[in-house]
């Protein structure tokens, strides 16, 4: 995604990398979710005080709290159940019964995906 920081209104064009109480996709092939939470970091330096992005309302910095904490909480449990010997239909299984963001809006749409972006993309890091 492409990013536009106005520094004059402190306005952040965040186009698809920002939500707030929508679940985000993170199942495209060339999206890094581990990338995606060093950038959402970065984006909170530039402390935005409106954030534009591509499927909601105009939002403030808590939308990016709200997406790095989806996603930190998705990697990291698909990482703990991965090394504890768990398969994919176990990790969804299990996010699916226990995840805080099972209610928010695009959930049942895209957490599946998500979950198994991650569990392939946690192979591919191994070998970076």
């Amino acid at each position: 995604d492409i990013v536009i920081f106005v520094k004059n209104e402190n306005i952040l064009f965040a186009g698809d990398l920002v939500y707030l109480n929508r679940i985000p996709f993170a199942g495209d092939r060339g999206s890094s979710v581990k990338n995606w939470l060093n950038v959402l970091k970065d984006l909170e330096k530039l402390n935005p005080k409106i954030i534009l992005g591509g499927h909601n309302e105009p939002m403030d910095k808590k939308a990016i709290e709200f997406t790095y904490n989806y996603l930190s909480y998705t990697r990291d449990t698909v990482k703990k159940l991965k090394d504890e010997g768990k398969g994919l239909d176990e990790i969804k299984a299990y996010i699916n019964q226990s995840s805080p963001y099972k209610n928010y809006v695009m959930y049942d749409v895209f957490n599946d995906a998500n979950v198994y972006k991650i569990f392939n993309d946690l192979d591919l890091e191994d070998f970076q």
